[in-house]
């Protein structure tokens, strides 16, 4: 900090849930008093990475969006699904994820034809278990425990919708995997990855934490016709947008206005819709 040299942080939020929660607020304004007015730009992960950097001390003028980035999808299935919605999850199976919130709401959605397939493992696994037994969906819920990653994005191909219901997830890279495969994506408000939902055509967002809202944000998008092939690839077109090309191309731009001291430039993935 004491070179001529820009100074940038990429950071996810902290977790603010909590005593905890509370105790690293007080730290990053603590951090941030010391150290905002050294810091040449912050590229803060999701929108849940600005609102605590923001409130941490950096200035607005400092925080550049961004995210997570993977490679882009190399196969988009063109098959016509049928009546039947099939949903997935793709995560670690822990509280912090959401799925007995999942289970919640679909458990009131019982009226709708429905699989779920719950890809990956954790510690409460056997919980999420006995609750789909418990409230009547084990018939309609399928877990096939950790899958190699090839295998379980071949399988979301597959999906009509992927559903992260997170009560917090600083992203969630899958939500970039689904997008790529013209999956639609369902996802709490605190998951930075919201921030790609752009459109209906994408998916939605519904309040963390809130079964009822999950569950008509579901009820919602089950109840559509089937997507038509075109929509699935408009969407995977639209996100390539995620790809690392396109992150890297945005980030140079960054660091040529924080340099111009210019007004920044708009992430791909924020342009309206459709973008790309």
């Amino acid at each position: 900090m004491r070179s001529p040299a820009l100074v940038g942080i990429m950071a996810e939020p902290g977790i603010g849930i909590g005593l905890k929660g509370s105790i690293r607020r007080l730290n990053a304004r603590l951090e941030g008093f010391r150290i905002a007015s050294k810091v040449n730009f912050v590229l803060s992960i999701g929108h849940l990475g600005h609102d605590w950097y923001r409130l941490a001390g950096y200035p607005s003028c400092k925080l550049f969006p961004y995210g997570y980035f993977v490679e882009g999808a190399s196969v988009v299935p063109t098959k016509t699904r049928g009546k039947v919605r099939r949903l997935i999850f793709i995560g670690q199976l822990v509280r912090r994820k959401g799925v007995d919130l999942l289970l919640e709401a679909l458990s009131g959605l019982r009226d709708l034809d429905f699989e779920l397939v719950i890809v990956g493992d954790g510690v409460s696994r056997g919980h999420y278990e006995n609750l789909s037994t418990k409230l009547g969906l084990s018939r309609a819920v399928k877990f096939i425990g950790s899958a190699p990653n090839r295998e379980a994005l071949q399988t979301l191909a597959e999906m009509d919708v992927l559903v992260l219901p997170s009560r917090w997830d600083g992203w969630g890279a899958v939500v970039n995997e689904a997008l790529m495969r013209g999956v639609r994506v369902v996802c709490s408000s605190k998951c930075g990855a919201a921030d790609l939902i752009r459109s209906p055509s994408h998916g939605a967002v519904f309040q963390s934490g809130s079964i009822l809202a999950l569950r008509t944000v579901l009820r919602r998008i089950m109840a559509d016709e089937p997507r038509p092939d075109l929509a699935r690839e408009a969407l995977s077109s639209w996100a390539r947008c995620l790809e690392g090309e396109y992150a890297a191309r945005y980030l140079l731009d960054v660091v040529d206005s924080v340099r111009r001291q210019q007004p920044g430039p708009t992430p791909p993935w924020m342009a309206p819709w459709p973008a790309a």
